[in-house]
């Protein structure tokens, strides 16, 4: 029975598509059900920078920001750690997120290094 959860959550990470190049335009188009996880980039958050989830305006996607550990860093120390956004579409429409980086800082204070906040479009058809 232990065995259940464990094969349900394998699959349900097996149906979400990583996207590591990221669109020039930065609009992610999906289909009602489509689940995909957009690469942010590489952080270390233990010394001070990270991607931050800013904003989220519009629900026709759950959208969460998701940290996973990536192995340590011997130059600055600490874990690097790859940083995702996820989107689940639940339903049609368009909205919009936005995602900084922060170095050595936390919003809204953030020290973005010279990157602008990126504001993704969501489009679910």
């Amino acid at each position: 029975m232990r065995l259940v959860p464990a094969l349900v959550a394998l699959l349900l990470v097996s149906c979400t598509q990583e996207i590591t190049d990221i669109p020039a335009d930065h609009v992610i188009n999906l289909n009602k059900g489509e689940k995909v996880a957009v690469k942010l980039g590489t952080a270390n958050a233990s010394i001070g920078h990270t991607y931050h989830l800013l904003e989220i305006n519009g629900d026709i996607a759950k959208v969460e920001r998701d940290v996973r550990s990536c192995g340590p860093n011997p130059k600055d120390g600490g874990c690097n750690q790859d940083v995702f956004l996820n989107i689940e579409a639940i339903k049609t429409g368009t909205m919009t997120a936005t995602t900084t980086y922060c170095w050595r800082s936390m919003p809204p204070n953030c020290d973005t290094r010279h990157q602008d906040p990126i504001t993704w479009t969501i489009v679910v058809n």
